[in-house]
């Protein structure tokens, strides 16, 4: 499930690349570039003056000095920084915001408040030793992170910073935990790929929506069924599809190429309205009100034709059949999977699209035997919970799934600072199970999720579908795993 790719399928992540459907602007680039030089030569300016014996210039404050240095972090950030620019703007966002589609991201934004990312982890990690338990002591236990782990370290790759989350010495919740990156298998098959094939659209929907579910399927069985490690007792999937996402890949390609694929143009709007699509495209290819009016039906079309197909597919339903009794044997093995729930329901509300309730909602998290998470916002107040938020992003569940809890998921700690999305509420939910299993190895998949449910807090102004039973407590949730070992 590799990342997009010209037309290729994005790779299922709770964040998403999307070189497919971008523009780069490196004007936009320099200026920032620019910006930045010009205010690291300021500092240093500033930094030359007369100094106290602490080190700091005469006229600043050991408070003021830390502010100035973490505009300097920023400043570094922002070197590498490349902007893109989409033709819908609420296709792809920040780092994570993508449907688990990738769980792919796009480039990392600048954060917004520096000291809020590094600030939520060490207070949960002050709590548990407070407790009377090591965060970094997982004693034997192993999590692996199933994602997209290929490419330079340099480039921050999706899978790089989903493990972050878990085990980074300075952004990570556990310091010192032995993940284990499992490759997604690389599903090249993209909507192009249908154009001149007698199934076309239809065919395009059911194949590569089937591969990408039978794919992880596979995964999943080999890694922890055929060849399992037995300390291995948490896998994280950050990455996933849903029917939003796979009509999000259509759309991209149309946008990317209208002229070729004017033939399903028609098919879905009609010659005249196509025509008038096409048209807009080759005259604004950035968004704005009037584009957002005529895309609005062509998106309503694709999602109404991938619905109606992906509920009659009989591949499709097996697939989903044998992900969820793949999942079963897996938790009946100890082992635990925590998945995201996926980050599409702003795309929805964006467009006031007609849509069934779940239909944003990750493929990979509808079973009952993985711990779905969604994300929240904490509001630049960590460690208060009281004015935390389910993120507009998280998508939503219906009546028979929906996320079990959600965790931070709003510029969560990472090597990129500040980074959102439920790919990384996922990784947090995903070590905290760790570090449960680490107090108690003896807990069922049952028992997990039961202590999570339990140690959760209901936010206010989300419903059952987009929190389940609410933010996790996880310093709560692995006292209580503490807790339970029989004495």
């Amino acid at each position: 499930m590799a990342g997009p790719d010209g037309e290729k399928a994005p790779a299922s992540g709770t964040d998403k690349k999307v070189e497919d459907k971008a523009v780069k602007h490196p004007e936009s680039t320099s200026v920032m570039q620019r910006a930045a030089n010009a205010l690291r030569a300021e500092l240093d300016s500033l930094r030359s003056g007369a100094t106290h014996p602490g080190g700091y210039p005469a006229l600043l404050t050991p408070e003021l000095q830390k502010i100035l240095d973490g505009i300097e972090l920023v400043m570094g950030e922002m070197s590498h920084l490349e902007l893109v620019s989409i033709r819908t703007k609420s296709l792809p966002r920040a780092p994570g915001r993508g449907d688990v589609v990738g769980t792919n991201e796009q480039v990392p934004p600048m954060p917004e408040y520096p000291g809020e990312m590094t600030t939520q982890i060490p207070i949960v990690r002050d709590r548990l030793k407070k407790a009377g338990i090591n965060p970094d002591k997982l004693n034997g236990i192993k999590i692996a992170v199933i994602d997209n782990h290929e490419g330079k370290k340099d480039e921050h790759n999706h899978g790089a910073q989903v493990t972050s989350v878990i085990q980074d010495g300075k952004y990570g919740l556990i310091h010192d935990a032995v993940v284990i990156p499992i490759e997604t298998r690389d599903n090249s098959l993209g909507a192009s790929d249908y154009l001149n094939k007698p199934g076309g659209l239809g065919q395009a929907v059911s194949d590569i929506s089937c591969t990408l579910i039978e794919d992880t399927t596979k995964d999943l069985r080999e890694q922890c069924l055929d060849k399992r490690d037995p300390a291995l007792r948490v896998v994280n999937i950050s990455q996933g599809y849903s029917n939003i996402k796979m009509s999000e890949h259509i759309f991209g390609s149309m946008v990317k190429d209208p002229e070729k694929f004017r033939p399903w143009l028609n098919q879905l709007l009609g010659e005249e309205k196509a025509n008038e699509w096409i048209a807009s495209i080759k005259k604004n290819p950035e968004p704005n009100e009037q584009t957002d009016i005529l895309d609005k039906p062509l998106w309503q079309a694709i999602v109404n034709f991938v619905d109606s197909k992906l509920a009659q597919d009989p591949r499709f339903k097996a697939a989903q059949e044998e992900y969820r009794r793949t999942t079963e044997q897996i938790a009946k093995q100890g082992i635990v999977l925590v998945v995201a729930a996926g980050n599409a329901q702003d795309d929805l509300t964006k467009f006031k699209l007609n849509l069934k309730p779940g239909a944003a909602y990750n493929w990979y998290a509808q079973s009952n035997h993985v711990i779905a998470v969604g994300g929240c916002d904490l509001n630049r107040t960590p460690g208060d919970r009281s004015d935390d938020q389910v993120t507009e992003f998280t998508s939503h569940g219906n009546g028979t799934f929906h996320p079990t809890v959600v965790a931070q998921g709003a510029k969560v700690p990472s090597q990129w600072l500040g980074i959102s999305g439920t790919s990384f509420a996922t990784p947090l939910v995903a070590a905290t199970v760790g570090l449960m299993l680490a107090q108690n190895p003896n807990l069922t998949f049952s028992d997990v999720k039961n202590m999570l449910e339990q140690n959760s807090i209901r936010l206010q102004g989300a419903g059952p579908e987009a929190q389940g039973a609410g933010e996790l407590n996880i310093e709560q949730a692995v006292i209580a795993a503490a807790r339970s070992v029989k004495k």
